[in-house]
């Protein structure tokens, strides 16, 4: 499995990457989180049918008692079948559509 590690702060920016996969290969992609702000990572791969997305939250440890502590947001795509994919991940609330600021693009070539 490749792993791909971003753990980023949360600001205007824009992120892109490349990879190869070959099928049944995955790569995951962590981010930084605070869902308890009402933001969070949604993922949008396209064609869909190439690619699997799976998806976990996971508290930053030692924040006991504090309300409102962040954590990662962490998602492992893992290759379908060959073609070419794009997979954009956006930090916003899905209520409020015009939230969404932060972005980041990876564009994976899925291979035999």
């Amino acid at each position: 499995m490749k792993q791909l590690l971003l753990i980023i702060a949360i600001s205007t920016s824009l992120a892109y990457a490349r990879e190869t996969l070959t099928v049944n290969e995955s790569i995951t992609i962590t981010l930084a989180s605070n869902p308890t702000t009402g933001y969070s990572w949604r993922c949008v791969c396209r064609p869909k049918e190439h690619i699997n997305v799976s998806h976990a939250y996971t508290r930053t440890q030692n924040t006991t008692g504090l309300m409102g502590a962040g954590g990662t947001e962490t998602f492992t795509l893992t290759a379908l079948k060959p073609g070419n994919v794009t997979c954009v991940l956006e930090y916003g609330r899905a209520w409020d559509p015009g939230s969404f600021g932060d972005a980041h693009t990876y564009e994976l070539i899925i291979q035999d």
